[in-house]
C-alpha cells in the first residue's frame, strides 16, 4: 500500500474507533481532521492519488469537521396563505403570515407578563389536545394572549438553530420579547432563548433558560447587547449546543452567550416561536444536528 494511503487509513481508522465530538475526545477529532486535511493538501500537490479520491477524502473532512452536518429544517416563511407551511401549526394566539415580512405575531400586554410554567402549560396543552382530537387548538382572538407556533421535528441532542426575524415597536411599549428553542416529547422540557428589548429600544437583552419536565424553569446565562432592535432591520439569532453540551447564543454571528449546560442527553421533538410581547417577524428558520430525522 502506497505511503500516503497506509496514513490515510491510519487516520481514517482513528476517526471510526473515536466516537465523533465525544466531550473527552473533541480535540483528539479536530487533530485527526487537521492532520487528514494535511495529507490531503499534500497528495493534491505532489499527485499521490486520483483526483477522484482527494475531492471524496475532502467531502469527508468536510462532514467530520462540521459540528452539525446535518441539515433537520431549512423553512421560508413564503406561504401565501394566512397559516405558514407544515411543519408549522400555530397553537395560541394570532400568528399569520405577511407578505413583506414572514410570519408575524403582534402581542399587545394590558397585564404582567406570563410567567414561563404558564406558557409552558399551554403549550402542552395546545399539544394534548391535538394528540387526543387530531384537530388543532383555535387560536385566540385576545390580542393580549401570547402567540405560540411549534413544528414538530426530530432534533438530535446537539443542534444548531437559526432564524432571521425582525421587529418593529409597539405604540405603547411592553414588549415582553420574542422566545425560540426545542422541546422534548412531552411539549415542556427543552431549552428557550427570549431576546427582548430595552425600554428605548436602542439594545436588548438575551436570556437562556432551561425548562425542566415538570415545567419549573431555571436560567443559565443572561447577556446585553446595544444597537438598533426594533428598527424592522433584519437580525439572525442563534441558538445552539454542541456534542460536548456548550450552550451558545449569538446575534448576526457574535456570540454573546457561552456556557456548558448537561440538563438534557436525549433528542428533542420540536421547535417552538412565542411571542411574549411585541410586533416580530421571522423570515427564515434553519435547523441542523449530527443526525438526520
Amino acid at each position: 500500500m502506497p505511503a500516503f494511503l497506509l496514513a490515510v487509513a491510519l487516520v481514517l481508522l482513528t476517526a471510526v474507533s473515536t466516537p465523533a465530538r465525544a466531550a473527552n475526545d473533541e480535540a483528539q477529532i479536530d487533530s485527526m481532521i487537521e492532520d487528514l486535511q494535511g495529507l490531503v493538501d499534500k497528495a493534491e500537490r505532489e499527485k499521490l492519488a486520483d483526483p477522484w479520491f482527494i475531492e471524496d477524502l475532502r467531502g469527508l473532512i468536510s462532514r467530520y469537521s462540521e459540528t452539525w452536518p446535518v441539515v433537520l429544517l431549512d423553512h421560508s416563511f413564503d406561504s401565501r396563505e394566512a397559516a405558514p407551511k407544515a411543519p408549522w401549526q400555530i397553537r395560541q394566539g394570532k400568528m399569520q403570515m405577511d407578505w413583506s415580512r414572514g410570519l408575524r405575531s403582534r402581542v399587545e400586554l394590558s397585564k404582567p407578563t406570563q410567567s414561563d410554567n404558564e406558557v409552558v402549560g399551554q403549550i402542552i396543552g395546545g399539544l394534548l389536545n391535538q394528540a387526543l382530537t387530531g384537530q388543532q387548538a383555535a387560536p385566540a382572538d385576545d390580542p393580549t394572549v401570547p402567540a405560540i407556533a411549534s413544528a414538530t421535528l426530530a432534533v438530535s441532542n446537539a443542534f444548531h438553530l437559526e432564524t432571521v426575524m425582525t421587529a418593529r415597536p409597539l405604540e405603547r411599549g411592553s414588549e415582553g420579547g420574542l422566545e425560540i428553542g426545542v422541546f422534548q416529547k412531552d411539549g415542556n422540557a427543552g431549552y428557550r432563548l427570549t431576546i427582548a428589548p430595552t425600554a428605548d429600544g436602542q439594545g436588548g437583552t438575551l436570556e437562556m433558560f432551561v425548562i425542566s419536565s415538570r415545567g419549573t424553569s431555571r436560567l443559565v446565562e443572561t447577556a446585553s447587547f446595544t444597537g438598533g432592535f426594533l428598527d424592522d432591520q433584519p437580525l439572525k439569532v442563534a441558538l445552539s449546543r454542541d456534542p460536548a453540551g456548550r450552550m451558545r447564543a449569538a446575534l448576526d454571528d457574535v456570540e454573546l452567550i457561552s456556557v456548558e449546560d448537561r440538563s438534557f442527553r436525549d433528542p428533542f421533538s420540536g421547535i417552538l416561536i412565542v411571542n411574549k410581547g411585541g410586533d416580530y417577524a421571522l423570515k427564515t428558520m434553519l435547523v441542523k444536528g449530527t443526525a438526520p430525522n
